[in-house]
């Protein structure tokens, strides 16, 4: 569950770096 939580926490923070570069 906790490696669910952190996917979720690396997926939120590669779709902020993407919004950064455009």
């Amino acid at each position: 569950m906790q490696y669910k939580y952190f996917t979720q926490e690396l997926y939120y923070f590669r779709l902020f770096y993407f919004l950064s570069l455009s």
